[in-house]
């Protein structure tokens, strides 16, 4: 008895092996379909254009056995909008915020090709952004492990670029200040050297003319420069009165204007006044 229950027990356990033989064979077997970025290759910016548009490609990466094409939809989401700042050139189709490409069969690599729009603007948008994720594909075929998913693109605005020496001259002035009011006076803006200006008569309507400062403009972006106003001093009815930058500054050059704003306080305190002051200056031509 005992012998037959330990050839039992011999006879189980082979069997087991290869129950489990034959579910790994089936693993080892099965192929892995992906489709996805390359973030090491993908370009994450494209200049919007003025009057012409641009083109970048993002490549597309896959492992799809298949012998017919297969089609992949990507999602968009952002303040770049599909069809009003850029179109897929190669999309399928497109529909609301998403976009489909379709993988060619027994291939393993595509660019999906970005193409912007210009809008020939003076606007004040700026750069916009979208992320474009892939959202729906074929079963058994999944997004991005060992890849990425999505991918993201900056649309730079370049319709409006810096030009140092446009300003530079007879400006109108629109001034606003938090404590007497502001008002509209013409005067002068002088190009020192490179980026840094003079302006003369600032705060017209508060200290009347006369009183100046400087500044300097990091044109780093072509449409939102960033205006840095260094802390100055400058004399008036018998104190002295120092000027800052207010931080954080975004100005748009379009329609050759800069918007500089300042905070200016009497370093004697004779007066007890501390004035946070925007001075808009338009170019006249």
């Amino acid at each position: 008895m005992i012998k037959y229950i330990y050839s039992l027990i011999i006879l189980l356990a082979a069997c087991l092996v290869a129950c489990d033989r034959v579910e790994f064979d089936d693993l080892a077997s099965a192929e892995y379909q992906y489709v996805g970025v390359s973030s090491q290759t993908a370009p994450t910016s494209v200049t919007e254009g003025s009057g012409a548009s641009n083109v970048v490609e993002i490549p597309l990466l896959y492992d799809v056995s298949s012998s017919s094409d297969v089609d992949i939809t990507f999602t968009v989401t952002g303040t770049a909008e599909l069809g009003t700042h850029f179109n897929v050139v190669n999309a399928k189709s497109t529909s609301g915020n998403t976009f489909t490409i379709t993988l060619p069969a027994d291939t393993f690599a595509l660019a999906v090709q970005i193409e912007t729009i210009p809008n020939y603007d003076e606007s004040t948008v700026g750069n916009l952004t979208f992320s474009a994720e892939i959202t729906d594909t074929p079963a058994d075929v999944y997004p991005g492990t060992p890849l990425k998913s999505a991918f993201t693109m900056e649309i730079i605005d370049d319709d409006c670029p810096f030009i140092a020496a446009d300003y530079n001259g007879t400006v109108a002035v629109e001034e606003v200040d938090d404590v007497f009011g502001g008002g509209s006076y013409t005067t002068t803006i002088t190009q020192l050297s490179g980026n840094t200006y003079e302006v003369t008569d600032y705060a017209a309507t508060v200290f009347g003319p006369g009183f100046s400062f400087q500044f300097t403009v990091d044109p780093s972006d072509p449409t939102n420069l960033i205006i840095d106003v260094p802390t100055q001093t400058f004399d008036a009815f018998g104190d002295t009165w120092e000027v800052s930058d207010i931080e954080g500054d975004l100005v748009n050059t379009c329609g050759l204007q800069l918007t500089v704003s300042t905070n200016v306080f009497d370093q004697g305190g004779g007066f007890d006044l501390n004035i946070n002051v925007t001075s808009t200056y338009t170019i006249q031509e």
